[in-house]
């Protein structure tokens, strides 16, 4: 009677309402909903395969015949039955009931997506998980793992209707083994999580390893695309046109189909394109396959990763706004940088960085290039009362980091160091604490570098002798321990070292002599010992030289007395043990403590 309605209904019948009628006459109803089984009643319909086949195969007919009688209540009910009857895997007990029976969902969902726009949330106890469903996903299976032994409250808001299975337990489908093997098949999808609008590869790798000399003619490879991901049709073509072995290609529902000629034997071929996420979810393994065209039994099958597509993060979404441009990626990016650090950066001050105002009006950040890219950031004086955000690390183009007198507090990141492009660093006029990172080595684009005034501890990193273009090393007023590393001697541009008011220890680095252009050597106050090294007297553009306050001893060399640059100078200290005398080119400078150090001038020689 079912398969008669239905027909009729199609053909337009004018005695489609009195077969509608007598269906609905034969229907048994219960509190799964309704359905037709002219074999046995359905005592327990509820348990899923207790029906039998032909019970599932009438109610999808029924189910058909309703729709095409726009019977939309009764369907829905019909429906409500054939779910309940569905296995673990959503079918039922044979292929042919299988298929009318997801026939019938399937038009029933084709006939109410587009009206469906709702909300349903789980809970149980304190777990709580929501779902959406509207005209876009509602052909989309979405999965939700549930608290296991509870009681699940569902509760929906909106219109629409929806269906929901529990599946106690399911089973991953195995890839089937051959007894022969003829075509190997290995799928990746990479990345395996991304955000929704962005790409993966699908990537098919077909190997052609025959026992035998084996022509098989054409082999068709059936790439699986996840569920929630369209095929890009761009890089379908240029696959295509960079393959003479690819004949066509089409695109299915949930598959690329390509087919191929020519395949060598015991040589592999690779096949790639991209997909792109459209819908939240996490997909489960699907079956791709290649084959014989001609002799489908010599045939491989491989299962592809899961993928998990998750929100667009809103930092993401408020930087397209404040971007304008979403193809600037690169600018997107620095402005997703920022937006995490801010609210790092700034404690107690407010910063206008929001999707509500142009990048390139934010306080602050300047942009250069073209394209666009963040050069730099100056956030001098503002009392931000925050720390120093590692994101800024991601900033590739920044030339100048300026946070001096911020009232920042809290280590300096080590991601500081992947700043290649920084040509200025200015962290001074803090409460910086901690050690300075040794990855600051690796800005060799630097040429300033202040540190200073901070509550910084620790050795200074050798690795600072690395910065090749530092012009400006500034790290007094800290509490810095052990020796002043030689490696500083490197710094071969370097035209001013400050290193006074620490706790520096041990001997003056002789190394420090081959820094040629040094201006300013500012050593004072801190626990030096032993003499000053001769190699000093190489520093021909020394300005002024400030070694007082420290506890060095023996005679001061001859050599300092050829620095004709020299216009200052301090070597005075009330644990100082100099002896012999003063180098009469020192005693001539006219700004100097040589009245604190009680040694007579040595006569010209």
């Amino acid at each position: 009677m079912a398969i008669v309605a239905y027909a009729l209904a199609l053909g337009g019948s004018d005695k489609a309402d009195n077969a509608h009628d007598r269906l609905l006459e034969m229907g048994t109803r219960d509190d799964n909903g309704l359905y037709w089984d002219a074999s046995t009643p359905q005592s327990n319909s509820g348990r899923s395969g207790w029906a039998t086949s032909t019970a599932v195969e009438n109610t999808g007919y029924a189910v058909l015949a309703l729709l095409e009688h726009g019977d939309s209540i009764n369907a829905l009910d019909a429906v409500r039955w054939l779910v309940s009857q569905r296995n673990a895997y959503g079918g039922y007990r044979s292929t042919q009931d299988t298929i009318v029976g997801l026939q019938a969902l399937i038009q029933h969902s084709i006939v109410t997506q587009n009206t469906v726009d709702m909300t349903v949330t789980l809970t149980s106890g304190d777990w709580s998980e929501q779902v959406t469903i509207e005209a876009a996903n509602a052909d989309i299976v979405q999965v939700v793992k549930v608290p296991v032994g509870e009681d699940i409250q569902v509760t929906t808001e909106g219109g629409g209707e929806a269906i929901v299975q529990v599946v106690h337990r399911f089973n991953l489908p195995e890839a089937q083994a051959q007894p022969v093997e003829i075509f190997t098949l290995d799928i990746d999808y990479s990345p395996d999580v991304v955000t929704v609008g962005d790409d993966i590869s699908v990537s098919a790798t077909v190997g052609f390893v025959p026992p035998d000399d084996l022509d098989v003619g054409m082999v068709v490879v059936e790439i699986a695309v996840p569920t929630g991901f369209s095929p890009d049709t761009e890089t379908l073509e240029t696959m295509a046109s960079d393959n003479p072995m690819i004949r066509r290609y089409d695109i299915t529902d949930r598959h690329v189909v390509v087919y191929l000629e020519d395949l060598v034997a015991d040589e592999t071929f690779d096949l790639s394109f991209a997909a792109k996420a459209q819908h939240v979810i996490t997909t489960q393994p699907v079956t791709s396959r290649v084959y014989s065209y001609y002799n489908p039994r010599w045939r491989a099958e491989s299962l592809g990763p899961s993928v998990t597509v998750e929100e667009v993060p809103e930092t993401t979404i408020a930087c397209i706004a404040a971007v304008a441009d979403e193809t600037n990626v690169d600018l997107v990016s620095d402005c997703e940088a920022l937006l995490e650090a801010r609210d790092i950066l700034a404690v107690n001050a407010s910063l206008n960085w929001s999707g509500d105002t142009p990048i390139s009006d934010w306080e602050g950040v300047a942009l250069q290039g073209t394209p666009q890219r963040v050069a730099s950031l100056d956030l001098r004086d503002m009392g931000l009362d925050g720390s120093v955000p590692a994101e800024l690390g991601l900033l590739s183009t920044l030339s100048s980091l300026d946070l001096r007198n911020s009232g920042l507090s809290g280590p300096i990141p080590p991601e500081l160091g992947d700043l290649a492009n920084l040509q200025n660093l200015y962290l001074h006029g803090n409460t910086l604490d901690g050690e300075i990172p040794a990855e600051l080595g690796d800005m060799t684009s630097l040429r300033s570098l202040w540190l200073h005034s901070n509550d910084l501890t620790g050795e200074i990193p050798e690795e600072l002798g690395d910065l090749e273009n530092l012009r400006d090393l500034n790290l007094h007023s800290n509490s810095l321990d052990g020796t002043i590393p030689g490696e500083l001697g490197d710094l071969s541009r370097l035209t001013r070292l400050r290193l006074h008011r620490n706790d520096l220890s041990g001997a003056i680095p002789s190394e420090l002599g081959s820094l040629s252009g040094l201006e300013s050597l500012w050593l004072h106050g801190n626990m030096l010992t032993g003499s000053i090294p001769a190699e000093m007297g190489n520093l021909e553009e020394l300005e002024r030289l400030w070694l007082s306050e420290n506890e060095l001893s023996g005679p001061i060399p001859q050599e300092l007395g050829e620095l004709s640059s020299l216009v200052e100078w301090r070597l005075a200290g009330d644990d100082h043990q100099f002896t012999g005398c003063v180098p009469a080119g020192l005693a001539s400078v006219e700004d100097t403590d040589i009245d604190s150090l009680n040694l007579d001038t040595c006569a010209d020689s």
